[in-house]
C-alpha cells in the first residue's frame, strides 16, 4: 500500500490547505501502526475461530474428528485445541508496507491445509481445518481498522 499526493496551490486563501494536505501525505507514508492493528485483528479472528471450533473463513464447518481419533482426546481438547499451543503461537509481523499473520509451529500448516497423498499415513489423514484467513465479517472488521486509521490521520492533520 502506498500513497502519493502532489499539490500545487497558488492562491493565498488555500495556502493552509496545501500545508495540511502535505502533512497528511507525509503522515500516511508510515503505515506500520495500521498494519500492526490489522495483524492484531487477523490473529484475534484466527484465535476466535480455534476457540469456537470453526468454521473456516469461507463459512464451511470443520470436519469432526474421526471416531477412532476422538477416543484419544480428553474433555478439554477440541478440533484445533489440544494443549493450546497452536492458539498461543499465533502472532503477526509488520513491515513498512505489509503484515503477516500465522504460526511458527511445525504442524500449523498441516492443520490449516490438511495432509496430502504423498505424506506418511498419520499426517496424510489430517483433515485441513482453515483457521487463518478472512471471512466476510472479518473483512468488514479489517476494513473498519483501515478506515479508523485513515480517518484518524486525516483528522489529526486537518486540525493542525
Amino acid at each position: 500500500m502506498s500513497a502519493a499526493v502532489e499539490v500545487s496551490v497558488s492562491s493565498p486563501e488555500l495556502a493552509g490547505l496545501d500545508a495540511r494536505i502535505r502533512a497528511l501525505a507525509h503522515g500516511l507514508q508510515d503505515n506500520r501502526p495500521m498494519f500492526d492493528s490489522l495483524g492484531a485483528e487477523l490473529v484475534s479472528q484466527a484465535q476466535k475461530r480455534i476457540e469456537e471450533k470453526g468454521p473456516a473463513p469461507d463459512g464451511v464447518p470443520w470436519e469432526p474428528w474421526k471416531p477412532k481419533y476422538a477416543k484419544t482426546r480428553h474433555a478439554n481438547q477440541s478440533l484445533l485445541r489440544g494443549e493450546g499451543d497452536l492458539l498461543a503461537s499465533l502472532m503477526h509481523a509488520v513491515g513498512r508496507d505489509y503484515v503477516e499473520a500465522g504460526s511458527n509451529l511445525v504442524y500449523a500448516a498441516l492443520q490449516q491445509l490438511g495432509g496430502t497423498p504423498d505424506m506418511p499415513p498419520g499426517p496424510r489423514a489430517v483433515e485441513g481445518r482453515a483457521y487463518l484467513g478472512v471471512s466476510r465479517e472479518g473483512g468488514r472488521d479489517l476494513e473498519a481498522v483501515v478506515r479508523q486509521f485513515v480517518d484518524g490521520r486525516i483528522g489529526r492533520h486537518l486540525v493542525q
